[in-house]
């Protein structure tokens, strides 16, 4: 059996970010076991045999880690397109910008006097929230509650509402101040640039699971693909892979979903433990490309569907990303549709895609003529999509996370961490990074424990 001093679970952002820390520090004596053909994990992408790349979820680059930043420009160089946020938001049959709690006068007079009136009330309401539900409901009121914050966050959750906490807001929810509010309700002010996405970056190539290819170069024959970890006996400290093959480690870092990996990988476990595994939430996402044989004009980036009249919850403009992502920039588009399902909330899979089209017609996305048009159809549906900050989570992460690092199993990244507000690709990835950082320089992590904060 071959000895490793650091042996990683999975080649996404996170094993990819402490595998490349490693490195940097002199330390060679490292591996990675990916249970895929393909590196990248959620933030892959893939090329359909009509020749259009299609990313596992709307993935673009914007971050606040110096590092983060630092490493895209070195894996990129110029192959990297800056691009400023358009995003819409489909409401009463009318287009919106985003965020709609900053835009409320683009709203007909009635629901605009509907949402304004809402919040003034909620915002003299004292009593403290208990769970997403209310804290919507306390921050936002009834009319902007309704025509978007409850409908959309159902269709993105794909669980209850008032199941949920709200602690992971933070940076991700703009929360409008009340006397702004009223001047713009009756004003003609043009959108704000709210959010930390308000710019971002696209590779030129390969979408963005580009990025992940290029890094897992560096590490060569230390990146195994098709190595599926089946059972971790912490007592030997020895790793058993699908294939057969055995490692003894040093120590341990999963980046795979933390619920199946107490649950059916560590060995031995106490039932308690796995008790609390089998606690953890999370969604899935279908996500269905539409290719098209015509040139869509509109710059916008993104869109959000609140109604019922569409499947999905989110349509990228791919096609706007990069020229790149089509078979012929000059005449074609690209729709990536997101559709979650959940064990709460379950999906007909037969004729998604079917389902999808239609649904970009009655959005008035495309045309209904338009729709002989299409020359591709790509689908993909990932299990896990997102870990849902449900009311026992800190609880429970409280529970398995020491346990397994008494035993020196770590647990980080999207799924491995299991929290949702750190689970973007930059924090995955720096995930990684700072987990190295802790076990060679004994420095504190930030990212995943919150224990300072990133300048």
């Amino acid at each position: 059996m071959r000895f490793v001093d650091y042996l990683i679970i999975g080649a996404g952002p996170a094993g990819l970010g402490a595998s490349n820390r490693l490195q940097e520090m002199g330390i060679h004596n490292f591996l990675i076991l990916e249970a895929n053909s393909h590196v990248g994990g959620l933030s892959a992408s893939f090329k359909d045999n009509a020749g259009f790349t299609w990313d596992m979820g709307g993935h673009i680059l914007f971050s606040k880690y110096p590092y983060f930043n630092q490493l895209m420009g070195a894996l990129m160089g110029e192959d990297l397109l800056g691009h400023k946020r358009e995003a819409l938001i489909r409401v009463a049959g009318d287009w919106i910008d985003y965020p709609l709690q900053d835009n409320i006068a683009q709203l007909s007079d009635d629901l605009a006097q509907e949402c304004l009136q809402g919040i003034i009330r909620a915002r003299s309401d004292n009593r403290m929230a208990l769970n997403f539900q209310e804290w919507v409901q306390k921050t936002f009121g009834d009319g902007i509650s309704r025509i978007f914050m409850n409908p959309y966050n159902r269709k993105v959750w794909a669980f209850p509402l008032h199941l949920m906490d709200y602690q992971w807001i933070k940076d991700r929810v703009s929360i409008p101040d009340l006397e702004q509010l009223k001047k713009k309700a009756t004003s003609d002010a043009k959108p704000n640039d709210w959010g930390p996405n308000n710019s971002f970056s696209y590779p030129r190539y390969g979408g963005i699971g580009e990025i992940f290819k290029k890094l897992s170069l560096r590490f060569g024959g230390r990146l195994l693909k098709n190595h599926k970890v089946t059972e971790v006996d912490t007592l030997q400290r020895v790793v058993t892979t699908l294939n057969g093959r055995q490692f003894v480690y040093g120590k341990l870092l999963n980046t795979s979903p933390l619920d199946k990996f107490v649950k059916n990988v560590i060995k031995p476990i106490q039932p308690v433990i796995v008790d609390a595994a089998k606690s953890l939430k999370h969604n899935s996402v279908a996500i269905v490309g539409i290719g098209l044989d015509m040139i869509i004009n509109k710059r916008t980036s993104w869109m959000y569907f609140p109604d019922s009249n569409s499947p999905f919850y989110r349509v990228t403009n791919l096609h706007n990303y990069s020229p790149h992502i089509t078979p012929n920039s000059r005449r074609h588009s690209a729709f990536m549709t997101e559709v979650s399902y959940s064990d709460q909330n379950s999906m007909d899979h037969s004729r998604l895609e079917e389902k999808v089209v239609k649904g970009l017609i009655d959005t008035g996305l495309i045309a209904k003529e338009k729709e002989r048009n299409i020359v591709s159809r790509w689908r993909m549906s990932s299990e896990y999509g997102y870990p849902i900050p449900c009311l026992d989570r800190d609880r429970i992460l409280a529970m398995i996370q020491p346990y397994l690092e008494d035993r020196n199993v770590y647990s980080r990244g999207r799924f491995g961490g299991w929290k949702y507000e750190v689970g973007n690709m930059d924090h995955s990835l720096m995930q990684g990074v700072e987990w190295v950082e802790r076990m060679v320089l004994g420095k504190k992590e930030f990212t995943y424990t919150g224990s300072k904060t990133v300048s």
